[in-house]
């Protein structure tokens, strides 16, 4: 009888689970949790690690990753949040209008951005700027703790946003692939859609189970150096540029995904993916160590 009533716990859990967490996320709730586990494995041994975690309290990178999400639809389509994200946006207030934070769209017809680029289009207002500016709240020792949990739900959202092709880059107005009408296997959805989240559940749609798929993207992205968000944006363009718009025709009521097409964008999503919560790591054990917030 124990078992069932477990079993009918569970089950629940997961109900709720998945109500809160479909459809709303870049890179899919799956791709978000598994950069937040990747960055919290590389941290979790060091001394580093000691002032995020008391930030964190009771919760994880993990947990947090896809609050801002949330927060957005919560803002936009007034979209019950979780009870992990109600709890990291209820005090201080959140910001408003968080919608334009998550993206920078620098035109594919741009073939090299620069940074005086990158200036022009963000206007202080995307994905690379918040980036920047959520970091500094989470090093300021003088904001309440309350505040820096945020502002680390932010940094490790945003960095994985960034790490989406299709959050840096748009071809005709198309809002990053939004308005471009795809069919992958039977599912009719749009491009940016199928990079948030069709294209990683050919992954896995257990995000623990992404990261052990990504032992060996994840070595590899240990042996870069990379350290610059605006570098990360570059890459990322590149490769909305050369992969994921690859082959996708303008102006087509819709197009079918070829088999090619994702075993070309499988290696991209996995490179990208793994990079992502390895640079999260990297970039709070520097931010840390850069203000010495050990408190």
């Amino acid at each position: 009888m124990k078992k069932v009533f477990f079993r009918i716990k569970f089950l629940i859990f997961v109900i709720i689970f998945l109500l809160y967490n479909s459809n709303v996320y870049a890179w899919g709730w799956e791709g978000h949790r598994a950069i937040g586990i990747i960055a919290q494995q590389l941290l979790i041994n060091s001394k580093k690690f000691d002032p995020i975690n008391d930030i964190l309290g009771d919760l994880t990178l993990e947990q947090i990753s896809t609050c801002p999400d949330e927060l957005k639809a919560f803002q936009s389509q007034k979209r019950e949040m979780s009870p992990v994200c109600s709890q990291v946006f209820t005090s201080p207030a959140p910001p408003t209008n968080t919608g334009p934070w998550h993206f920078i769209d620098i035109p594919v017809s741009l073939t090299n951005p620069t940074h005086d680029d990158i200036e022009k289009i963000c206007k202080s207002t995307c994905v690379v700027a918040e980036i920047d500016k959520w970091s500094s709240v989470l090093a300021d020792t003088t904001q309440t703790k309350a505040k820096r949990l945020q502002a680390l739900s932010f940094v490790v959202h945003f960095i994985g946003d960034l790490h989406q092709p299709l959050h840096t880059a748009e071809r005709n107005n198309d809002l990053g692939g939004n308005r471009v009408s795809v069919q992958i296997g039977k599912r009719k959805t749009n491009l940016h859609s199928m990079w948030d989240t069709s294209l990683v559940n050919y992954v896995s749609t257990n995000p623990v189970t992404v990261t052990i798929i990504l032992k060996s993207d994840i070595a590899f992205a240990q042996m870069e150096t990379q350290m610059n968000p605006e570098a990360w944006t570059f890459q990322s363009f590149h490769f909305a540029r050369n992969v994921a718009y690859d082959g996708i025709p303008i102006g087509r009521s819709i197009t079918k995904i070829s088999d090619a097409y994702i075993q070309n964008a499988l290696p991209v999503v996995k490179h990208q993916l793994a990079n992502a919560g390895v640079r999260l790591a990297r970039h709070l054990e520097k931010l840390f160590s850069k203000y010495n917030t050990n408190e």
